[in-house]
């Protein structure tokens, strides 16, 4: 049978997928269909032997899952003693190995975030405790526990350590650990810009950089260790052998030694260890005198990182090398614009391959298609060879050498950067299209495959692909959405072409990326919204104004709404606001009570007893909202008190009365939500934007109780994740990021 091992990655993707819990109906349903064809398609005999390993992949990952499971719940509650070696360092603290709490030594690793000094191999001894980190549950949204886990680590824990003994374990990886650093301050001082990118090249270390421009030119991955920079650095140690080595074997096996050298020395990535894999078997033909296939390699390679770890494909790196890799093989002979035998129409044929092949992968993750990338490629990649071979030279030099050598990647690096700019800056260089499904990126690549032997039912996927690609901008969803903000608000409407956001979201305090960046520009991508007609700021507090000013500038906004409280109040977070508003050209509109904008057929009324000569609190200022939609009304009254709803119960009863969706009043504090008030809105969906376990002590009891009592249902963002609104057919209905089941409320 040839390649045998590509017919055993079905059943393993299959096993996978249903032990997983991280894969939707959508992914399982298509990875099953695919698997019977593959099956049906071979001899009776590979069809059991499929079976078997079928079902030997399902027991190994049922139990790899169920050993997850378990030492998570170990690690969680009270402080425990524990023991562990130091295994890595990484930037923001270590990881730990050989973990052993209450006489059981874990399988997995773990993080501590630590300013201490500890070296690879120390024994430390201490106590411990899970790190319950919140995971924001909407969509766009990072997932760090994702992260960890394709990187074969636990969780994040807070460790008090009291003891540390040096010891000889990891000896190995000590020295190569200490041989990075050295190499990483010589790239520091012989640098004196971009050092950071040229260590992420060489090392494959975290870049400080702001990259927006080459991301979305198509060209970060040359600035982040890949598969690429694994083939240049195996084929110059070969060449360099030739001159050491006389026979093609010694060659071969000189060339696997320091290639796995330098796998460990960058830090075990996963896109390396793919490349790592083929490299291997292509020049262990050269040892054991056999005949070497790039399809079963990159098979080979699969297996094997997904028996070593089946989280591996959380792992964008690890979904990309491989994407970029099977488009080279399977793509490029579907498309090829030319058969012409040089290298300037192979490397277009090949980087035309590549941009098709990973193009939905790519705005699957980024909700992006960037679509000069293959332009920007074609002019950057001659120079990665380059930058690559000159910034080792220069790392093993003396300084003195060093710096002069240095220059060649520095203007390299620079050159890349200023043209990723200029690409950037060309009309419909980048085209949001928002999160791309399995479903859609399977009708893709049919139409691809099949475009060669039948062109019309080719044709017909590219225009259904097409066409759900773009179907948001022609028919534009109706509904409202809360986002898992933690303990903030933020809300979008989008209703008759309109989008509407109230308030961003915002941690005080928080250092770095805030509401605004990590979560609601995410979901607003992932949403495919790209720009936002009228923005809402209910009032300055941090936590619903903060998000709003982060993303200021990132997409156009052509309004911001704010109550006439404080069109001369002296607000500092508000005053950032108004400046950066003013820099973007963003016109700021003053509402008073009863002001109204019209959306279609849908319309929008602001209520508040204030204007600009009152004083009161940041809270009772609230620019209360009602939003009428297919005859339903949603109330949102941001973290408004209840002298501001007895203002609404008083003078808009009416208005008020049987409200279908309530967005309670601060976070379901006891200031707000009276019995007076519900009494009337007798809301039939009450929606709390809240965070898990925040310090306020929100919701409080006794609300959620009065809310149940007058009321059908009460949600909360911490516990559903992002809750979705539609009200078709005269219905409410909803559904939330954790249960994706559509429910109805009358």
């Amino acid at each position: 049978m040839k390649r045998p091992l590509v017919y055993f990655v079905a059943p393993l993707l299959c096993a996978l997928f249903i032990v997983s819990d991280n894969i939707g109906y959508y992914y399982l349903a298509s990875l099953c269909f695919i698997t019977l064809l593959l099956i049906l398609s071979v001899k009776d005999k590979y069809k059991l032997y499929m079976l078997i390993i079928f079902v030997i992949c399902s027991l190994y990952f049922y139990a790899y899952n169920y050993e997850y499971s378990v030492e998570n719940n170990l690690l969680k509650g009270e402080q425990k003693f524990f023991t562990a070696t130091i295994f890595a360092q990484e930037h923001n603290g270590y990881i730990l190995k050989n973990l052993r709490v209450s006489e059981k030594t874990f399988y997995f690793k773990v993080k501590i975030y630590s300013d201490d000094k500890y070296n690879i191999g120390d024994e430390v001894t201490g106590y411990i405790a899970k790190n319950e980190n919140t995971e924001y549950k909407n969509d766009g949204a990072f997932s760090y526990r994702d992260y960890l886990k394709a990187n074969k680590t636990l969780c994040i824990v807070d460790a008090n350590i009291i003891k540390r003994e040096k010891t000889n374990k990891y000896f190995f990886l000590k020295y190569l650990n200490k041989y990075r650093q050295s190499i990483n301050n010589t790239i520091n001082h012989g640098m004196k810009k971009h050092s950071d990118i040229m260590a992420a090249i060489l090392l494959g270390t975290d870049i400080e950089t702001d990259l927006e421009s080459v991301i979305k030119a198509g060209v970060i991955h040359i600035f982040a260790i890949s598969g690429l920079h694994l083939a240049i650095i195996s084929l110059l140690i070969y060449r360099i052998s030739k001159f050491i080595f006389v026979s093609i074997r010694s060659r071969s096996i000189s060339v696997i030694i320091l290639t796995a050298l330098y796998i460990a020395l960058s830090g075990f990535h996963l896109s390396t260890i793919r490349a790592g894999f083929m490299i291997l078997l292509f020049f262990l033909k050269n040892v054991l005198y056999r005949k070497y296939d790039n399809v079963s390699a990159l098979s080979f390679a699969f297996i094997t990182m997904m028996l070593i770890n089946p989280y591996s494909y959380l792992n964008r790196g690890f979904v990309l090398s491989f994407s970029a890799v099977i488009s080279i093989f399977f793509i490029r002979k579907h498309i090829a614009f030319s058969n012409l035998d040089s290298y300037y129409t192979k490397t277009m044929n090949t980087l035309l391959a590549v941009h098709v092949g990973m193009l939905p992968v790519i705005a699957h993750y980024t909700f992006e298609v960037y679509t000069y990338s293959v332009l920007t490629n074609f002019l950057v990649l001659p120079l990665v060879p380059v930058i690559i071979i000159s910034g080792y030279i220069a790392s093993i030099m003396p300084s003195f050498v060093s710096e002069i050598i240095f220059l060649i990647p520095h203007y390299l690096i620079e050159y890349i950067l200023r043209l990723s700019e200029i690409i950037i800056s060309l009309p419909f260089s980048t085209l949001l299209v928002g999160k791309v499904q399995l479903p859609t990126m399977l009708m893709y690549y049919l139409s691809i495959f099949m475009y060669q032997s039948r062109k019309k039912i080719s044709i017909l996927f590219a225009i259904l692909v097409l066409f759900i690609t773009v179907k948001g901008s022609i028919f534009p969803k109706e509904e409202v959405v809360f986002l898992d903000i933690g303990n903030g608000d933020s809300t979008i409407i989008r209703t008759e072409g309109y989008s509407i956001l109230i308030d961003g979201g915002g941690i005080p305090f928080r250092k770095g990326n805030n509401q605004g960046l990590r979560v609601l520009l995410p979901y607003l991508k992932s949403a495919g919204i790209a720009s936002i007609d009228s923005v809402i700021i209910t009032h300055s507090d941090f936590d619903h104004i903060y998000g709003i000013i982060e993303i200021l500038g990132m997409l156009p906004v052509r309004q911001i709404i704010v109550s006439d409280y404080y069109k001369e109040r002296d607000d500092f977070l508000f005053n950032e606001l108004r400046k950066k508003a003013k820099n973007y050209g963003v016109n700021i509109v003053y509402i008073k009570n009863e002001d109204e904008i019209v959306c279609g057929q849908s319309k929008l009324k602001f209520y508040t007893p204030y204007d600009k000569s009152s004083k009161v609190s940041n809270n009772q200022s609230s620019l209360m909202t009602i939003f009428k939609t297919n005859d339903k009304k949603f109330l949102f009254l941001g973290d408004c008190e209840k002298e501001e709803e007895k203002f609404l119960v008083n003078n808009y009863k009416d208005e008020i009365t049987d409200i279908d969706v309530l967005k309670v009043a601060h976070h379901g504090s006891a200031t707000s939500s009276s019995s007076e008030f519900l009494e009337v809105a007798k809301p039939k969906l009450s929606i709390l934007t809240v965070g898990e376990k925040n310090r306020f002590g929100h919701p409080k009891k006794e609300v959620v109780e009065r809310l149940e009592e007058y009321g059908l249902l009460v949600l909360e963002t911490y516990e559903t994740g992002q809750i979705e609104v539609t009200t078709s057919s005269g219905k409410i209905k909803y559904k939330t990021y954790v249960n994706e089941e559509i429910s109805r409320t009358d």
